[in-house]
């Protein structure tokens, strides 16, 4: 059941605690965090760094500075000790893997049950998009310039792909599985790095995952069927039951596009065009992603 708060204060600790309680008993997500030595002298920890960001996104402050500013102007006394907005900015690029770490804690706050059907597909990230791509030279390299044939677009940025579980009916899809790539990485290539972990699932996907020899390998190896939309074969057209076929898979592929949806709506993840830096890209990702999560699958917020 999701908590209820009524009060953003008793929200803003509320989310304090949780870290807290996940930084005691989980080593990886403080093998993350940058000040974990007992030699270091904490006077503004990651762990209060972490929860001010989350709260901040919460209240619907859509990037670093406004959040920094939002705390200082109304919750300064809960962090007496905060630092400038230069080390501020910092220390948060550098924690973006904790800060996507914790969605494995908060995962187990919402109400989920092992489902019968699963969805897997991808959103982009765009740094750069249309002619734009022409001459983004951002990060280095790093990020990389992509075709996204769902919206029939070049973008320069990473796509976000993402396992579901659509059972619920009533609900948006459960993410249980995420990873981030560069955007010039077919979701084929990405699907077999993250679909031989799982076991025992019914997953849809688009034309994008059609490879005959993998759907027969996930099914030999990890009773996992991958039901994919029917391809025209070249010069050729659908049948007409070929056609109903391929209109069936993409109703059942509409609630991860929903999800998508309401995600961009609520953070305006996609858009990443103000980022500077590819760690301020995943930390971009990673703070939206997990506020989006925590709103929607956790907690009630109602102030």
């Amino acid at each position: 059941m999701k908590q209820v708060f009524n009060d953003r204060e008793e929200l803003l600790i509320a989310i304090y605690l949780d870290i807290c309680n996940f930084y005691d008993t989980n080593y990886e997500f403080r093998s993350y965090l940058e000040n974990n030595s007992p030699n270091k002298v904490q006077y503004f920890t990651d762990l209060e760094l972490i929860a001010m960001v989350i709260f901040g996104s919460l209240m619907h402050n859509d990037n670093k500075k406004r959040i920094y500013k939002y705390i200082r102007a109304h919750y300064r006394a809960y962090f007496p000790t905060l630092p400038s907005y230069s080390r501020f900015v910092k220390r948060l690029n550098n924690l973006h893997e904790a800060i996507f770490h914790l969605l494995n804690y908060f995962m187990n706050y919402a109400e989920h049950s092992s489902g019968a059907y699963y969805i897997i597909d991808s959103f982009p990230v765009m740094v750069a998009k249309a002619h734009h791509t022409l001459k983004s030279k951002w990060a280095n390299g790093v990020v990389k310039k992509g075709y996204k044939s769902s919206k029939d677009l070049w973008l320069y940025g990473v796509n976000v792909h993402m396992i579901v579980d659509a059972s619920n009916n009533h609900k948006l899809p459960m993410p249980i599985y995420t990873t981030i790539d560069t955007a010039n990485v077919f979701d084929l290539n990405v699907a077999k790095q993250m679909l031989p972990q799982l076991e025992n699932l019914n997953v849809s996907g688009d034309l994008a995952y059609s490879d005959t020899v993998f759907i027969d390998e996930l099914k030999d190896q990890h009773s996992i069927v991958l039901g994919v939309p029917i391809k025209a074969k070249k010069g050729k057209l659908l049948s007409l039951m070929e056609q109903v076929s391929n209109s069936f898979f993409s109703s059942l592929r509409q609630p991860i596009e929903i999800l998508f949806g309401i995600t961009d709506r609520f953070s305006k993840i996609q858009d990443a065009h103000l980022v500077r830096s590819y760690s301020g890209l995943l930390f971009h990702i990673s703070l939206n992603f997990v506020a989006f999560f925590i709103d929607y699958f956790c907690f009630n917020i109602n102030c």
